[in-house]
């Protein structure tokens, strides 16, 4: 091995920095995927960057891409490293090998820690207490894990311990008061936790340079002076909390000497005029979020006081004017512009002077007519694309309900790196602003078949470049992507299936989709609404039906060879004829795709029938909050079967888009492909190569799917959307925080479903996904439990106590 290693020790040392080297060598103790901003905080943290040049920590990322020791995915704005690369950074950072225990990664045997420095563990991962003290422990990292309660051993690491990162914890709680011992603490990362909040000991921490606490949505206090009593912070962040005093953190972050950078969410206009009356805080702004804020007024020419303002978010707020036409307020370091929910807005041309933009996202503005208007003219336009590279780092562009929308920008600009955008309601949007060489670094332009269709293209080149990378985005994104039977009758005026909701058909509009008018809000359990038949409608026919095994036979002419067309893990794929005097609903001599896997050993046979197709509809209406549950009910009920000892199978591959529904919407599991035989006799769990690394099924890992698809149904969200903002890409991470809250979970449930559940109902369904996805598998229920817990929750919904509706 170190042979293999030397081949790759002339990368690291052309390296021409020692501090270039460290952070090479850091990086390795990182599993998996990390934010460049987050990395950059870690390395700060450790001393190898300060404030005053955080912005080496971009030059220092690449400087690692361009020598093959680092990957960057540019379209999340993260990093990662090469499995080689990892272990060849450990094996260097414990001095050619010599040290194996003094860098020690997802090492579960505490017995090991004794020696050790740095120390990093991440993932589904019980966090044991070391049998003796680890006094030479400097670095922390304990992520993503199982961890509930704050270990009491770190504490004995004050004397060493300088960076402690405890993110992602979603179960810790609290913190203890000794924590303000841990005196040499220059980094503590407590986001996306359940802290209620910081001990007044925490003062204690002089030497504090970075503090992070965001999305920890049960925050509520820290005590007054703690914050303006760390005279070496230099950079705090508190994201997304409205509960918290945000008024009273501004006062004291403004009183701390070193701050350079910060991250907050503001819910209140004293809180903003406290902000736009000092001059410091807003030079240290760089990520700012404005929710809800009703009577604020303020100008645009403020962004351009916010000399270091990165990351913009304002959200159902009427705020933001310009002053008068050609104002040109310079926002040279944004990057990233989220606008949602503010009808006041109707041009934001004053981005042309924000040429370091990444990410465009502009949701139910219903008043924005252009995104660039006619404050200029297009020779102006020219002469400010030609300076200044309008839209020049513009990789991702969301466009969503923005009904007044005509375009874009009246001028052809070159969008040199876009690489995915997306446009959803946005009728009037019938010109883009692209010129033939914007499609070079496209990966997808998504939107309904009948917008892309009514498009008006001046060049036909660029539109034939753009057409190889359009997508349907309501079908690729469709919630759930579940499989229609092709032997389904077709859908009746009252049928619906899950999808974006359409104007004029919205159910909190009052139209269809099974809002009851009366105020009741509650949708028949006999009700469902209505989908348009389109291109690509499912095809008239009686039930599914199951074949036998000798119908199979005959059909693929005894499974001959020249009949397979694939093979998979766990089976072949063949293709077959039906006779067509046979009963089943397929013309005579049509192909049809057979998956033949056996059951055990007692003859029994999984069928797969290739016939099914997906509805293609884009004008669909989302499903009610009853047939949601019935269909997480049907579902919970066939895994229940698999796992019985009837059948004792494993299912492995259960998702949103395997779930069949057939006319009467009743849920079957579809898509064995994975499918294993479950643990017989003694056994408590089946083994599996399948997986990346050798590993353990059990039912509860069914189950933990399971949790994923009912997380998706509650949300209308996909499990994993590259099109959200980066946070929100993963459903289960993104909704973890709020769905155990009263006041948070209705951020998780679709916003379509508004009126039609209880709040009560809503928790227990959010209560049953948090069991199902608990990181640790003897937590999780198994699906007879989740199908008991479903029929309860089915029959309250059916059967109401009380009219009371939820209301956001």
């Amino acid at each position: 091995m170190d042979d293999i290693f030397h081949i790759f020790e002339p990368s690291y040392d052309r390296l021409e920095d020692a501090i270039i080297k460290d952070c090479f060598l850091y990086n390795s103790i990182l599993p998996g995927e990390i934010r460049k901003d987050e990395l950059i905080n870690l390395w700060i943290g450790e001393g190898f960057l300060d404030m005053s040049t955080k912005y080496l920590g971009e030059y220092i990322i690449k400087r690692l891409e361009l020598s093959c020791l680092l990957e960057s995915d540019e379209l999340n704005d993260s990093v990662r490293m090469h499995g080689v690369s990892r272990v060849f950074g450990l094996w260097l950072a414990r001095e050619y090998g010599k040290k194996d225990n003094k860098i020690l990664l997802q090492e579960r045997d505490s017995t090991k820690w004794i020696e050790a420095v740095r120390i990093s563990i991440d993932g589904q991962i019980d966090v044991e207490p070391p049998p003796t003290p680890c006094l030479q422990v400097q670095t922390l990292l304990i992520r993503d894990t199982n961890l509930s309660v704050f270990p009491t051993w770190i504490l004995h690491l004050k004397k060493a311990l300088t960076v402690l990162d405890l993110s992602k914890n979603i179960w810790l709680a609290e913190l203890p008061d000794s924590i303000g011992a841990l005196i040499n603490l220059h980094y503590i990362n407590l986001s996306f936790t359940s802290i209620k909040e910081l001990p007044i000991e925490v003062k204690n921490l002089k030497n504090l340079k970075v503090l992070l606490l965001d999305y920890t949505e049960r925050f509520q206090i820290i005590p007054k002076g703690v914050i303006s009593n760390f005279p070496s912070l230099q950079l705090f962040s508190k994201l997304d909390n409205e509960s918290f005093d945000d008024t009273t953190l501004l006062e004291e972050l403004k009183c701390c000497d070193c701050v350079n950078d910060i991250n907050v969410s503001l819910f209140s206009v004293i809180a903003v005029e406290r902000l736009l009356n000092s001059q410091k805080l807003l030079n240290c702004i760089r990520n700012l979020s404005l929710r809800e804020i009703k009577g604020l007024n303020i100008s645009v020419s403020v962004l351009s006081r916010m000399v270091h303002l990165e990351e913009l978010i304002i959200e159902d707020c009427e705020c933001l004017h310009s002053e008068s036409d050609n104002d040109q307020y310079y926002v040279l370091n944004i990057r990233g512009l989220r606008i949602q929910g503010c009808s006041t807005i109707d041009d934001l041309t004053w981005l042309i002077f924000a040429p370091r933009l990444k990410t465009l996202d502009l949701r139910s503005c219903r008043s924005l007519l252009q995104v660039i208007g006619n404050d200029f003219k297009s020779e102006e336009i020219k002469e400010l694309d030609q300076r200044l590279g309008i839209f020049s780092n513009l990789k991702k562009l969301y466009l969503g309900d923005l009904p007044s929308l005509r375009c874009i920008c009246d001028q052809v600009l070159h969008f040199p790196i876009l690489e995915v955008m997306l446009v959803i309601d946005c009728p009037n949007l019938l010109n883009l602003p692209f010129d033939l060489h914007s499609a070079r670094r496209l990966r997808e332009i998504k939107g309904t078949r009948s917008w892309w269709n009514q498009l008006h293209w001046k060049n036909t080149a660029a539109r034939d470049a753009f057409a190889l990378k359009f997508q349907d985005g309501f079908e690729a994104d469709r919630f759930q992507e579940i499989r229609y039977s092709r032997t389904a009758p077709p859908l009746t005026d009252q049928q619906e299936v899950m999808g974006p909701p359409t104007r004029g058909e919205d159910p909190k509009y009052g139209g269809k989709g099974g809002y009851d008018a009366s105020g009741s809000g509650r949708v028949s359990t006999v009700t469902v609404p209505s989908t348009p038949r389109t291109k690509g409608e499912i095809l008239q026919s009686s039930n599914l039906r199951s074949f036998s095994f000798s119908e199979l036979k005959a059909a693929t002419r005894n499974f001959r060879p020249d009949c397979v067309l694939g093979e998979g893990g766990f089976g072949c794929v063949y293709k077959g004829w039906i006779d067509e005097h046979s009963l089943t609903p397929v013309r005579p001599r049509t192909s049809m795709a057979i998956a033949v896997r056996r059951l055990n050993q007692e003859g029994v046979w999984v069928i797969r029938n290739g016939c099914n197709v997906v509805g293609t509809g884009s004008n669909v209406q989302p499903l009610s909050w009853n047939l949601r549950i019935k269909i997480s009910l049907d579902a919970a009920r066939g895994l229940s079967f698999l796992h019985s000892d009837e059948a004792k199978v494993i299912h492995r591959n259960l998702k949103a888009s395997n779930i069949l529904l057939d006319s009467n919407y009743n849920a079957k599991l579809s898509d064995f492909w994975l499918a294993k035989d479950g643990p017989t006799g003694s056994k408590s769990h089946v083994s599996t190569r399948v997986m990346v690394t050798i590993g353990h099924l059990t039912a509860k890992s069914d189950t933990y799917s399971f949790g994923v698809v009912l997380l998706e149904i509650l949300s209308g969200r996909r499990a994993i959307d590259k099109s959200k903002p980066y946070r929100e890409q993963n459903l289960v991470e993104w909704a973890r925080p709020f769905l155990g809250s009263k006041r948070k979970v209705f951020q998780v449930m679709d916003a379509r479903l508004e009126g039609q559940y209880l709040l009560e109902d809503a928790l227990k369904a959010a209560d049953l996904a948090v069991q199902c996805l608990s990181t640790e598998p003897r937590f999780r229920p198994n699906m007879e439990e989740v199908v008991k817990a479903l029929e309860q929750l089915l029959e309250s919904i059916e059967n109401p106590k009380s009219s009371s509706k939820f209301k956001q």
